[in-house]
């Protein structure tokens, strides 16, 4: 009797503790799933907040606009020439990629004509300041006109974290040679501490309502620091059969800035 009553005891103690480290490691387990609930709840704020900066992040903000669009006689059939304005509205950095296209439509929306291979000057813009995406005469059908046909550009811009940086301009000055063609010549100082591998003068021409009718630049290569080069622009017909050495302009500026290659 004293002995089924000693192993009644004993299974009695050893079905309390399994209870009480049951129940111990139940609680346990509870407070865990509490703790990664929490955990999975913070990160997904987290996500949600991230994917709400790279949105906002993810909208630049830019106006353009068409300075000029033209169709003229070429060589062999008709050509078109076009500068399409770029204004930095935003605080970020913009640069003016490779991949804008230049379409040519007709009335009815028809495609007509593309252009893949634009320029840009400059590459990048900072805040407050004007690009320009142009194309140096492009060709397209014969008896297209700009009253039968308009031009729709597809812009490739995007944020970066480049830094512009200028050059100092001088002693600028627009002549004419024997032949009666014209280029704007004068002098860019490397005015910072460093050397640069090559830096794009740019010279853009305007009419009367400051709008742009042609762009045309040269390169200034192995740019050492403190250094002074001449430059020599030719600008005749510059980029869209605008005549400069007939004065077909009102203004123009010429500017120097670092070249970035257009990097990826």
């Amino acid at each position: 009797m004293v002995k089924n009553m000693k192993k009644a005891f004993l299974c009695i103690t050893l079905l309390t503790n399994v209870l009480f480290a049951t129940t111990a490691y139940s609680g346990d387990v509870v407070d865990r799933i509490s703790d990664i609930d929490q955990q999975i709840a913070q990160l997904q704020s987290e996500k949600e907040n991230l994917l709400q900066n790279s949105t906002e992040s993810d909208t630049l903000n830019y106006s353009s606009q068409i300075d000029f669009y033209d169709i003229f006689p070429g060589g062999m059939g008709q050509l078109f020439g076009a500068i399409v304005e770029v204004n930095n509205t935003g605080d970020d950095y913009l640069y003016l990629g490779k991949d804008s296209i230049f379409d040519i439509e007709d009335k009815d929306g028809h495609l007509i004509a593309t252009e893949q291979y634009l320029d840009n000057v400059p590459d990048i813009i900072g805040p407050g300041e004007t690009g320009y995406i142009y194309t140096s005469l492009s060709n397209i059908d014969v008896g297209a006109t700009t009253s039968n046909t308009k031009l729709v550009p597809t812009l490739d811009i995007e944020a970066t974290d480049k830094v512009p940086i200028d050059y100092q301009i001088s002693d600028v000055s627009l002549t004419k040679d024997s032949y009666g063609y014209s280029s704007l010549i004068g002098r860019v100082t490397n005015v910072t501490d460093e050397d640069d591998a090559s830096v794009d003068v740019i010279a853009v021409f305007f009419d009367d309502d400051n709008e742009a009718i042609s762009v045309a630049d040269t390169y200034v290569m192995d740019f050492k620091a403190g250094e002074t080069r001449s430059f020599d622009i030719q600008c005749a017909l510059g980029s869209t059969n605008i005549d400069i050495s007939n004065g077909e302009f009102s203004n123009y500026k010429v500017f120097a800035r670092k070249l970035f290659y257009h990097y990826r």
